[in-house]
């Protein structure tokens, strides 16, 4: 510089941009860690080619661009909607108030056909201050009055519930002739608009019953000692009070309190009379009467395993022995000869 004691702007020398300061475009300024002095971007802002870019802003080839603001309803009002593409609830501001599908009260609906969208009365209703009337009621001075009354003559098939007609078709609104609704109890059914306890009509099996349990019937045993067909309850099981003896087995005798006929008697479990079954004695075979008795000429075949031809298979079961006797007996009443 002409008449100048020293350098300035950082300059050594003729050539080269350099700045001054006040002498850089708006947003940068003059640095003077660099010889010459350069403008770079100002505090705060990024490099983006030749311009600077403030926070918020991106780079896009070489131009500084500000992103789009979207605005959604919150909490009632609009409000910047972060991370959002596009506008909701018909904001376009962060101002106004606003309402979602779920923030409106009850009777109302968020009207989305003005902007921003806001709680209007449901379809069949009209605005009466900040509530809204139904087709039964008028709005007066800002409230809704009820033109309705249920009652027996508005309300004669069912019953009233909070001034609304309730036809009695659940346990939870049971009445009729416009009476105030009633709740049945849990082993009570709605019947024709009156409470009717439950009753339990079906056939049980032998030795059940059914019995009413929280609005079901159920099963339950019958107690023990209860009559049966030939025999008493136990733990829901009939059971006989058949017992063996002289009168229910007079041609027989006892195994347990099984009742073994004549016909059916062995050597080895022979009586009469009821007595309890009992071997023969060694010689002895069982008659057809059930008495223990000595061997007759034809018991004798039995002895010699029939060899001697007198002995025939009487019970078909392919094998010739004292059973094959017995049936001879009993069968044909009379001993083989």
């Amino acid at each position: 510089m002409s008449g100048s004691g020293s350098n300035t702007g950082g300059c050594s020398g003729a050539g080269g941009s350099c700045c001054t300061a006040g002498s850089c475009p708006t947003g940068k300024t003059c640095s003077i860690a660099t010889s010459p002095y350069s403008c770079v971007c100002a505090s705060g802002t990024t490099a983006c080619g030749t311009n600077c870019c403030s926070s918020g802003q991106t780079c896009s080839n070489g131009t500084c661009v500000t992103p789009t603001t979207y605005y959604s309803c919150q909490n009632g009002t609009c409000a910047v909607a972060a991370g959002a593409t596009s506008n909701a609830n018909g904001c376009t501001s962060a101002s106004g108030q606003c309402c979602t599908s779920t923030s409106c009260p009850t009777g109302k609906v968020c009207d989305t056909n003005v902007n921003p969208n806001v709680c209007a009365c449901a379809n069949g209703t009209t605005a009466c201050g900040t509530a809204c009337c139904s087709s039964n009621q008028t709005c007066n001075n800002g409230a809704c009055v009820d033109n309705y009354v249920c009652n027996s003559t508005t309300c004669p098939t069912g019953c009233c519930k909070n001034n609304v007609c309730q036809q009695p078709s659940a346990n939870a609104n049971c009445g009729v002739y416009g009476a105030a609704c009633d709740v049945c109890e849990v082993n009570e059914s709605c019947v024709a608009g009156w409470c009717t306890p439950i009753t339990c009509n079906q056939t049980p099996p032998v030795c059940k019953r059914y019995v009413l349990s929280n609005g079901t019937c159920v099963l339950e045993n019958l107690t023990n000692g209860t009559a049966c067909s030939g025999g008493t309850c136990q733990n829901g099981t009939c059971v006989s009070n058949y017992v063996c003896g002289s009168t229910t087995c007079p041609s027989g005798c006892c195994a347990g309190n099984i009742c073994v006929p004549f016909a059916n008697q062995l050597t080895s479990s022979c009586g009469t009379g009821g007595a309890v079954c009992a071997a023969c004695a060694s010689g002895k075979i069982c008659s057809v009467i059930g008495v223990c008795q000595g061997a007759s000429q034809a018991d004798a075949c039995w002895g010699n395993n029939g060899t001697d031809g007198r002995c025939l298979d009487c019970n078909g079961d392919g094998v010739i022995n004292v059973l094959d006797f017995s049936c001879f007996r009993v069968r044909y009443g009379r001993s083989v000869q």
